[in-house]
């Protein structure tokens, strides 16, 4: 679950953890009307959730270092090593293409250049998504 733009989801998950380890009501025992000042269950929770949730948000997201690798993303850094070897490709047709605007390059050489061409095509499509780990 993403942590989101804000302490939202974090002060969200404390609250729920928070009901989960709070003994559950006696439904067979009558109960008494809260006064309206008092804070029901779930706002005082909340309310004790926000700091524990910006907190946890704040340390998560601006303080922790975020990294990536092999083993974490593995599908990422695959595509790094495809798009790089695109590259390569790429350089070699655009030297080659220097070459025949120059006047230096065959045209049998320039037969060759085109069929690498083709073989280069487009870039590698991106990971949908990216994994990493927060330390």
């Amino acid at each position: 679950m993403p942590l989101g733009r804000n302490d939202g989801t974090c002060v969200k998950i404390y609250v729920e953890a928070m009901k989960n380890s709070l003994p559950k009501a006696d439904a067979s025992k009558p109960k008494p009307e809260d006064p309206p000042e008092i804070p029901t269950q779930d706002e005082h929770l909340g309310n004790v959730a926000k700091p524990f949730g910006e907190a946890f948000f704040n340390l998560a997201t601006k303080k922790a270092e975020v990294f990536s690798n092999q083993v974490l993303d593995k599908e990422f850094w695959e595509w790094v090593a495809d798009v790089n070897s695109w590259l390569k490709q790429q350089k070699k047709v655009d030297e080659s293409l220097q070459q025949w605007i120059e006047g230096s390059l065959q045209p049998q050489q320039m037969a060759v250049l085109l069929s690498e061409l083709k073989k280069v095509g487009h870039p590698p499509n991106a990971p949908n998504e990216l994994r990493g780990g927060i330390r």
